[in-house]
């Protein structure tokens, strides 16, 4: 039986650009896979909860992928074109009757968890009346036991389900994991019905398990998921590149490769270099732990951590809360492991008055607005405190330390006598600094939970009774600027991860001005 590719560019790559492709560019990326051959294109997902209805492959509803497909380009290929639901995000009694037609959506795939088998198969049986060819996502198969597989699949024959995937929803199949459930779905899943599989590239092993894949003799016809140049959240996704070239050159198919090569060219170079996709350590550390991609993801944005500590904080999540991603999970996670490392020391802080106090955030305002700082500092002769990193331009009195990654960095730079950190800070060889703070009273007293290092810094001087401070660089974050004064090695242009920081900040600065006069004097969108 022939092995057949479903592109999900549009759909798992939207993932990292917000699924901000331009209504133009959706019609001309599909044009371009129709000219490749592949015989599924994912036009992308159906939210009627998060949907928009134009310039974005995140769609309210059906009719507006109708209305893009019918400005494709015909063609001999004839591919069939599907859109993704994930389960619990649309009405499926709203979801339209399948539309006759060339250029339209006939295939519907419904991603859904282990606990919600039972609604999700009547929502399957449902959008199957509607005449739609349906896809069942059995969302990280690994979580299942053989027998429960066997069970889910024997449910899916019975309703002429027109595809059933294995999906490696974490990256984190080895060769032999992909085996194994291969031989349980073909042993299994009637010869009528088409297997497929959705891999991640965690590990580095979605090609390859590819590969395995269509090597094998075949009762039923397969479908293998790939996107243009791997575009995929975190690790990313196999390579539709890739596998077009794979079976051309093993198995005599006629891809054409230039048009895939266009895309990237045309849109998603530009993309990657301002929203990296591909292997990383931390990524890598989720698929080894079985967890979702938005957990790593999560702590590499926090900018705090080594790998070993990402890799500590992954192992701490419990099994049953791996499988969707919790920020408040792992928020909890982060919080006790950074009291777990507090040590059992004097607590001193150094007493700052009658002078006024400058802290010196980290934003790119400490570099543009020197000028306003340094006359500032000239005018008030104020204690000038830098947060989780050493000031290029400015002469400092205190740096203040909050964050692992950044006391490694910058503490060997520091007069030691100038060091101040909380408590979970692991010194390794430097001596007992003169400074530290209870990391545990920061967090938790005034009702603050956010750990952005100013927010704990303003929290201490809060409860040490100061009534007024300064502040420069604390400018908010942007996909559009620079975000730090010094060198970032990780750049994050996730809108929705910014989005959160800056409301973490604004909620904890709300409630901290009721107890001190905050000045910011420098450009920031909290002013």
């Amino acid at each position: 039986m022939a092995t057949q590719i479903l592109d999900c560019t549009l759909r798992d790559g939207g993932y990292v650009n917000n699924w901000e492709f331009k209504n133009g560019e959706i019609i001309d990326i599909v044009d371009s896979l129709i000219d490749c051959g592949v015989e599924v294109i994912e036009c992308g997902f159906i939210s009627h909860t998060k949907g928009k209805l134009m310039d974005s492959s995140l769609y309210k509803n059906i009719g507006i992928i109708n209305a893009l497909l019918k400005l494709t380009k015909d063609s001999s290929n004839r591919p069939s074109f599907a859109c993704l639901i994930n389960h619990g995000e649309c009405d499926i009694n709203a979801i339209p009757d399948c539309a006759t037609g060339a250029k339209v959506i006939t295939d519907i795939r419904l991603a859904f968890h282990k606990e919600d088998i039972d609604s999700a198969y009547n929502d399957c049986v449902l959008l199957i009346k509607k005449g739609y060819n349906v896809y069942a996502q059995p969302m990280v198969s690994l979580r299942y036991s053989d027998k429960e597989l066997i069970a889910l699949i024997e449910r899916f024959n019975q309703i002429n389900i027109h595809a059933i995937y294995i999906v490696d929803s974490f990256g984190s199949m080895s060769n032999s994991d992909f085996q194994r459930l291969y031989f349980l779905f073909s042993n299994n899943v009637s010869d009528k019905i088409k297997i497929g599989y959705h891999a991640h590239n965690n590990l580095q092993l979605a090609f390859s398990n590819a590969i395995i894949f269509a090597g094998f003799s075949q009762n039923n016809e397969i479908l293998i998921d790939s996107s243009v140049y791997g575009m995929g959240r975190g690790a990313g996704n196999l390579n539709t590149e890739l596998l077009t070239s794979f079976l051309n050159k093993s198995y005599s198919r006629n891809y054409k490769i230039a048009p895939l090569l266009e895309i990237i060219e045309k849109y998603l170079m530009s993309i990657h270099r301002e929203s990296y996709w591909g292997f990383s350590p931390a990524h890598y550390l989720s698929a080894v732990n079985y967890c979702h991609p938005n957990y790593a993801t999560y702590l590499i944005n926090k900018k705090q951590f080594t790998i070993m500590e990402i890799s500590d904080l992954l192992d701490s999540i419990l099994p049953e809360n791996k499988s969707n991603f919790d920020r408040q999970v792992i928020d909890n996670i982060i919080i006790n492991y950074n009291l777990s490392k507090a040590d059992d020391e004097e607590f001193k802080f150094p007493d700052f008055r009658p002078q006024k106090i400058l802290v010196v955030a980290s934003g790119n305002s400490v570099i543009n607005e020197e000028n306003r700082i340094q006359e500032f500092i000239k005018n008030n002769n104020p204690v000038v405190i830098s947060m989780n990193h050493l000031p290029k331009t400015l002469e400092v009195d205190h740096v203040f330390f909050s964050n692992q990654l950044r006391f490694n960095q910058y503490s060997e730079e520091i007069d030691i006598s100038k060091i101040i950190v909380t408590s979970n800070i692991v010194k390794k060889y430097l001596h007992k600094l003169p400074f530290t703070i209870d990391y545990d009273k920061l967090i938790n007293r005034n009702n603050i939970t956010s750990d952005n290092v100013t927010m704990l810094f303003i929290n201490k001087l809060v409860n040490e009774g100061y009534t007024e401070l300064f502040i420069a660089g604390l400018d908010g974050y942007s996909v559009d600027n620079e975000n730090y004064s010094y060198q970032e090695n990780y750049k994050n242009d996730d809108k929705n991860v910014l989005e959160s920081l800056n409301n973490d900040i604004s909620k904890s600065l709300s409630i901290l001005e009721k107890r001190i006069k905050i000045s910011l004097i420098t450009t920031s969108i909290f002013k």
